[in-house]
């Protein structure tokens, strides 16, 4: 997941309550910055977004986005 669409779907976020502090070696940059952001609970106590939650309006214009080249 990458920050903008976690900050974006901020009223969808739920509390997760055993998060984990994995180590997560196949993550670019970006998604490790965002990651460590989450583990040292920058954005608050446990914030999980679920994939399911991610609104498919918002989802569907960004892939429409990048399949055009946008």
């Amino acid at each position: 997941m990458d920050r903008q669409t976690l900050v974006e779907h901020r009223d969808r976020w739920v509390q997760d309550r055993a998060p984990t502090a994995a180590r997560l070696t196949r993550l670019d940059a970006a998604e490790q910055s965002l990651y460590a952001d989450l583990v040292t609970d920058r954005f608050g106590e446990g914030v999980r977004l679920e994939q399911e939650r991610i609104d498919w309006a918002w989802a569907s214009e960004r892939l429409s986005a990048a399949a055009s080249g946008c």
